[in-house]
């Protein structure tokens, strides 16, 4: 008679439990370390960046070494890089211009919000010219950086393609005025590292990338999306008046039948940052009551800075929370090195009884190691899940507030 082995219903259904946990505690983990690698607290990050963007779309951008080409694949990653600069720099103004035919054409000015780049960008079209002229096109983009504020950051990002420029003049002249107004250039080559592009990185502070294939473009362009670290000899330090406008809609409310309660009819408006664009939901300028129809902005009437708190707050990360594991038992410590911190269980029950954010309990089974986030701030202790919500969506800790 063959020889059969029983399982206990519910020992099975411990052991997928005990599996299932064990994999999203590993999820848990990944999503911890993606969010921990854009934290860096040795360097201080600017807050206020002015980015002007070059797209090349001279006539070897139909090249297609970068599926479908190089100018839709420039296209399709921009739509993201867009998206990341204002995620990661709430503060911060966004402008793009084109290379073409030896001249730069500014294709969207410098803004806060993302509508009108990604309107702009679906019109690009490549040119049959392969002559562009990177002289030109930094004097241009130099003109209109000229008129932001000194405590902002000045950048250039340029998307070269083509492999040599035909310039009017002396270019090392318009080097020199760059490194005198403190801008700093970075390029982003797709066909080779020209000397030239490395002498006008190498002299604003700015880097030279060579992009080689579509994985390494994508990274290059987050890279660019994630605030700059600060140079305290580019720009001026002081004080940035910020407004924090309430947000309201305009209605009447109307009678229409006296036995039925009164109807609510919206209005709409003319704001104070466009001229035909009228709308029933503005944001109120807390210093001349002026409407505004998008944040973050300046007021049309008054120029302050209108911000939100919450956007404000993803502006200055969270720092970074120190990851301990908590063993249950002596020998589990034996079994491996590990690069975490460790702490018997005995001891953070004598500190902590549960998260500081969602009060579940850190106490688990006796065959489990739980992971345990600190912050460096306040010393309280968070579980994974909390930890994640704190840098990725809440960008405050609740224990520091």
């Amino acid at each position: 008679m063959e020889d059969f082995e029983y399982w206990n219903i519910d020992n099975l259904a411990k052991t997928i439990e005990t599996q299932l946990n064990v994999e999203a505690t590993n999820e848990l983990l990944e999503l911890k370390n993606e969010v921990d690698k854009q934290l860096d607290f040795g360097e201080r990050k600017t807050m206020i960046r002015y980015l002007y963007t070059i797209v090349d779309t001279s006539a070897s951008m139909k090249l297609k070494d970068l599926k479908p080409s190089r100018l839709a694949c420039t296209f399709e990653l921009l739509k993201t890089f867009i998206e990341n600069f204002y995620d990661k720099n709430p503060l911060s103004h966004l402008g793009f211009g084109i290379m073409k035919e030896t001249k730069m054409s500014q294709l969207s000015d410098l803004a806060q919000y993302s509508r009108e780049h990604h309107t702009k960008l679906s019109q690009l079209k490549e040119s049959d010219s392969n002559e562009i002229s990177l002289k030109n096109s930094l004097e241009i983009a130099m003109e209109l950086l000229k008129q932001t504020p000194l405590y902002a950051s000045k950048e250039i990002l340029i998307i070269l393609s083509a492999n040599s420029s035909s310039d009017p003049g002396d270019i090392n002249e318009t080097i020199e005025e760059l490194k005198r107004l403190k801008i700093k250039v970075s390029i982003i080559a797709l066909s080779c590292k020209m000397f030239v592009c490395k002498k006008i990185t190498e002299n604003t502070n700015g880097t030279l990338d060579l992009a080689t294939n579509k994985e390494r473009f994508r990274d290059l362009l987050i890279k660019y999306a994630n605030p700059s670290v600060l140079n305290l000899d580019a720009i001026q330090v002081t004080l940035v008046p910020i407004g924090f406008p309430a947000k309201r809609t305009e209605e009447i409310k109307v009678i229409k039948n006296p036995n039925k309660p009164a109807e609510s009819l919206f209005v709409k408006t003319l704001c104070s940052c466009h001229d035909s664009k009228m709308d029933s939901q503005h944001y109120i300028c807390p210093r001349c009551k002026g409407r505004n129809c998008d944040i973050p902005a300046k007021c049309g009437i008054c120029n302050l800075n209108l911000i939100s708190a919450s956007l404000l707050a993803r502006s200055d990360p969270v720092p970074k929370f120190s990851l301990i594991r908590v063993f249950l038992h002596d020998e589990m410590r034996e079994n491996g090195r590990y690069e975490y911190e460790t702490m018997h269980l005995q001891e953070l029950l004598g500190i902590q009884t549960k998260c500081s954010s969602c009060s579940e309990p850190f106490e688990g089974s006796l065959k489990t190691v739980k992971h345990v986030s600190c912050c460096p701030t306040c010393k309280s202790f968070f579980c994974l899940k909390c930890d994640v919500y704190i840098h990725d969506s809440l960008f405050n800790c609740p224990e520091c507030i």
